[in-house]
């Protein structure tokens, strides 16, 4: 696979992606939390193309970072695309921690909350952070859809 790296703050980008395989059990088995977390939202089906961005953004909790998205940027990408960017993207670039600012996940272990899907620096495996965490502009970019 080729060695892509991220897109930079603001790139416009176009990824495809087949919702029909990236489904939000698949997203579950990949945090390795089958028994511990759900999807409480309507999940994205069928094969389809859009175009995003990477935004800087931060906030006291998941809540704040996705308002100031949508009143700064546009619309914060669905769960289900962290998937495909990490398909796209394989290689973490070791400095920014890529999250969708879409809370429709939750932990029922231990957290008993919602939480937003992130692609961490350490080891760039996909992973549910909490609601109640707080997130600096310094460490995360958002995945936001394009118009």
């Amino acid at each position: 696979m080729e060695n892509r790296l991220y897109p930079k703050e603001g790139e416009v980008f176009e990824m495809t992606g087949d919702f029909n395989v990236n489904t939000p059990e698949k997203l579950i088995k990949v945090l390795g939390r089958t028994e511990n977390c759900e999807y409480e939202g309507t999940p994205l089906t069928g094969i389809q193309t859009a175009k995003f961005k990477l935004q800087r953004a931060g906030g006291f909790d998941a809540g704040s970072v996705r308002c100031y998205i949508q009143k700064n940027f546009g619309e914060p990408a669905r769960g289900q695309w962290i998937l495909v960017f990490k398909e796209n993207f394989p290689f973490h670039d070791n400095h920014w921690s890529i999250g969708c600012a879409d809370e429709s996940w939750r932990s029922k272990s231990p957290a008993n909350s919602n939480g937003v899907l992130v692609i961490g620096t350490k080891k760039g495996a996909i992973h549910l952070e909490y609601e109640g965490d707080n997130f600096s502009s310094r460490e995360y970019m958002w995945l936001v859809l394009v118009e």
